[in-house]
């Protein structure tokens, strides 16, 4: 980084450790004492006694970086148990030889906006996988 940079990235640390320990810090120890009462001790001090920590992020994600051993990551509790497949579909991969390619272009595509020379392009490719069956998801 270049001087100007270094003194702009120092400025920016400094202002955001004072609006941490000046804003975020009360605010939030507010609310901790509204629902856990005035017993508890002051969050500014909670926060350099940590010996673990949970976080709800995921590599999948965000953009990789280094944690230390005590931080850990917990992702996917909000996902509930999976629902059983719909009977037909359930048949059509149970009969697959070889098994089956699930293929999807996601939300963004839909296949009445593909050109029909697009879409004949992805099934004569499929067509050319012997034993496997292929399951086509395109947006509507």
């Amino acid at each position: 980084m270049s001087f100007f940079e270094r003194v702009h990235s120092m400025f920016f640390l400094l202002w955001l450790k004072y609006h941490f320990y000046h804003t975020v810090i009360p605010t939030q120890d507010a609310i901790v004492r509204k629902h856990f009462g005035e017993s508890m001790p002051y969050l500014g001090d909670l926060h350099l006694k940590l010996s673990m920590l949970f976080v709800t992020t995921d590599f999948i994600f965000h953009s990789p970086r280094p944690n230390v051993p005590a931080v850990v990551q917990l992702s996917g509790l909000h996902i509930n148990s999976p629902k059983p497949l719909p009977k037909d579909i359930k048949e059509f991969m149970d009969s697959a030889p070889e098994g089956v390619i699930y293929f999807s272009l996601g939300s963004n595509v839909r296949s009445d906006t593909m050109d029909a020379q697009k879409r004949q392009i992805f099934l004569e490719a499929f067509s050319e996988l012997p034993g496997y069956h292929v399951l086509l998801e395109m947006g509507v």
